[in-house]
């Protein structure tokens, strides 16, 4: 029969570590000023408080970066766009818009202080990882064996039973039901030979170490994407090439482009024909649509939106082609009237801007198939000249000669190189490995006692281990395996009157073992002795 309590509390000083005596150790020498200061430092990162306070403040920062405009990154690289961006967050951020960009935080992810935020939270977790992998180890290569007698009154799960085989042969069948079971079985050598320790999945507490392993790559790839990736929103308009830049090699080409629609005027389908070169040589050509990108050595080309580019040839004063190409009309004027593009003059300081009416507007003052242009220095905004421009008539102004050929399609385009992405994704599986080995595979341990006693053996199992749902299960069957040796059955003389089996307050099915004249009934929620 058997005794078989589940309770929460657990007496640590019963657990005694082997070697009882440590071997001697020769003095440890004096740290030098350069090993004081790194283990200064090493105990500051894997401080749990110092953690917490790099945890909070990445979500503080993080929030902040979701919360506020960010700036995109090809609006960055240009000088006078990312003046008119910031121009644009006055109406909402007032005068703290040059205070917010000289802090970075309208480029909260990019700037320097969250990578170096990132930084010291990826090496909290390597320390407090390092600090902890020696009492893992330990714990896994040189468990505790012995265990002193009042650990089995007080484990958190224990069973107690005696049968009618002798020490020897308990042993043998103890042995071989963990064995079947997978568990590491020990001796105790301070049992004299008949005590035993057992353990399965000891390996798992390491999937904490994965665990921590997967957000240093994490944040590894997040610095990595921050530092050498780029995403740019590129207006191309058809028929022309532009260079992607950023060290690829690479210039696309737009062949052609088309959009569809449903009956209802909801868009159905926008394609872009894109020819990609990498120095000069022809690497791919593919139809582009939003869910469907070319790539290429690690960069991606998304189809994003489209316009109305303005056509434009600009000359100087010796007849000499400056610039000649689309003007994307990808802004938008404040009645919505009018659709707006810009060009630098090449080789000048002089920004051109070409206003257009916007599609489906019927308001605005230029006429259907012209358009307006006005000339500025860079970073001002008084016009130096503005003029209406006919198709196919010159304009001159400062020095040259403006003439719009025509009204053409742009496609507008996502280029982006994330080298980090790999690195993410292999964080992610780590994660879930992480989580998978720690919270599904728990370290068990089991420490086992047989005594004899006078009609049998007396066999005694306990665990320091949290008597889950699983663990109490295989608990209870480990006692049934142990019980296939013969029970004893119980003492009818017994001191007091037994309670009949199936009469237990709880209505659960109670476990019944008597040693030594004390009948013992309990069940998961409920222990009397009689």
């Amino acid at each position: 029969m058997t005794d078989t309590h589940t309770r929460p509390e657990i007496v640590d000083d019963d657990l005694d570590p082997l070697p009882a005596e440590p071997p001697s150790r020769r003095p440890r020498r004096a740290d030098t000023p350069v090993e004081a200061v790194f283990h200064r430092v090493f105990r500051l990162f894997h401080h749990k408080k110092f953690g917490l306070l790099l945890i909070l403040a990445m979500a503080v920062c993080t929030l902040l970066g979701v919360l506020v405009a960010q700036v995109p990154a090809d609006v960055r690289a240009d000088p006078q766009a990312h003046a008119d961006w910031l121009a644009a967050q006055r109406p909402k951020y007032g005068g703290w818009v040059p205070i917010l960009d000289a802090l970075g935080v309208f480029s909260t992810f990019s700037s320097w202080w969250f990578k170096l935020l990132t930084l010291l939270l990826a090496l909290s977790i390597v320390a407090c990882t390092l600090h902890r992998l020696p009492g893992m180890w330990q714990k896994a290569t040189r468990p505790h064996l012995h265990v002193t007698e009042p650990f089995f009154d007080h484990a958190k799960a224990r069973e107690s039973l005696v049968v009618t085989a002798s020490p020897e042969e308990t042993l043998a069948h103890l042995r071989s039901v963990l064995g079947r079971q997978h568990y590491r079985v020990l001796d105790d050598p301070k049992g004299a030979g008949h005590s035993l320790y057992a353990d399965k999945y000891r390996w798992m507490p390491f999937g904490t170490v994965i665990a921590h392993a997967s957000f240093v790559i994490l944040l590894g790839g997040m610095l990595v994407s921050a530092n050498t990736g780029f995403s740019l929103n590129v207006p191309v308009t058809v028929g022309s090439t532009t260079d992607i830049g950023h060290g690829t090699g690479l210039t696309l080409e737009v062949k052609g482009f088309s959009d569809t629609y449903h009956p209802d005027g909801r868009p159905l389908d926008y394609v872009s024909d894109i020819v990609l070169y990498d120095d000069g040589t022809q690497v791919a050509r593919q139809d582009v649509r939003v869910n469907a990108p070319l790539r290429h050595d690690g960069v991606k080309i998304h189809q994003s939106w489209f316009g109305t580019s303005a056509v434009v040839t600009i000359t100087d004063g010796n007849g000499g082609r400056v610039f000649s190409g689309g003007i994307p009309l990808q802004f938008t004027s404040d009645d919505e009237q009018n659709s707006i593009g810009r060009v630098t003059v090449p080789g000048t300081d002089l920004d051109l801007y070409v206003v257009m009416p916007a599609s489906g507007q019927v308001r605005s003052d230029i006429p259907a198939g012209q358009a307006h242009m006005e000339l500025q220095r860079v970073g001002t905004e008084e016009p130096l000249a503005s003029e209406r421009l006919v198709p196919g008539s010159p304009v001159q102004a400062q020095g040259y000669t403006f003439t719009l050929d025509r009204e053409a399609k742009f496609t507008g385009l996502m280029i982006t190189q994330d080298p980090g992405a790999p690195w993410v994704w292999a964080g992610c599986a780590l994660m879930m490995i992480g989580l998978v080995t720690t919270m599904g595979f728990k370290h068990r341990h089991v420490w086992v006692r047989v005594d004899p006693v006078e009609g049998g053996t007396r066999v005694r199992a306990a665990t320091s281990d949290k008597a889950d749902l699983a663990f109490r299960t295989w608990f209870r069957s480990f006692a049934a395996d142990i019980a296939q040796l013969g029970e004893v059955p119980a003492d009818p003389s017994a001191t007091g009157t037994a309670r009949t089996p199936g009469s237990s307050p709880t209505g659960t099915s109670p476990t019944v073992s008597s040693t030594a004249g004390t009948t013992v009934i309990a069940d998961l929620d409920h222990d009397t002795r009689v």
